[in-house]
């Protein structure tokens, strides 16, 4: 992939810092404002605790969407094609990613998840062998799925060679992993994101 298409998926430094924070912080903040603003009442045993799965159940939900954006944001920068919404596998099936490459009938065979909040991506990009730094092919259909009410992030990889489908590899991002390390360790490539600086950009 050139530079060119790098660019436009290039990420805003402040955007990814924020996100990053909101990953790691969310959780904590909304189980120390449940501490401080209950501590009166928990030191007389009222540990109110329909107020504690309020906020944690809030604190939940934004976190896993973070960890869903993060995650796109990291396998977006390898795709000429994808980022496409769906909600079923009827839907997965007939995106402008599997039909395109006629992926359809090897992406049945391997299975594919039924609902949930999920992206396709097709991926196809030269990398960076995780352990030697030595070039490394990218070819895969990508679907994401968010759990919504837990930060967790389930990642099907389905490797391509041509029009065919010929394996699939499922991984599972938990919080407070972080979704490019996963990625990395478990594809054996480096994924990063393009972060624009001025007139050019780099990789973290």
């Amino acid at each position: 992939m050139r530079k060119m298409a790098y660019i436009e998926h290039a990420v805003q430094p402040l955007s990814l810092v924020l996100l990053l924070v909101f990953y790691y912080l969310t959780i904590p903040i909304v189980i120390i404002t449940w501490l401080l603003t209950s501590r009166h009442y928990i030191s007389k045993g009222n540990y109110r605790v329909k107020r504690f799965v309020s906020l944690l159940l809030t604190g939940l939900i934004a976190t896993s969407m973070i960890e869903f954006e993060i995650t796109s944001m990291y396998v977006n920068l390898h795709s000429p094609l994808g980022g496409n919404v769906c909600f079923t596998s009827t839907c997965l099936l007939s995106s402008p990613p599997v039909v395109q490459y006629s992926l359809s009938r090897g992406l049945e065979s391997y299975g594919l998840p039924s609902f949930g909040f999920m992206r396709v991506y097709r991926v196809y990009d030269v990398g960076k062998n995780a352990t030697l730094g030595l070039p490394a092919k990218m070819n895969y259909l990508v679907v994401l799925r968010s759990w919504i009410l837990l930060p967790v992030v389930d990642v099907y990889v389905y490797y391509v060679k041509g029009n065919t489908v010929y394996s699939k590899k499922s991984i599972r991002i938990l919080w407070p992993e972080y979704p490019g390390s996963v990625l990395t360790r478990e594809l054996g490539v480096r994924f990063t994101v393009f972060i624009m600086q001025g007139g050019g950009g780099e990789g973290v």
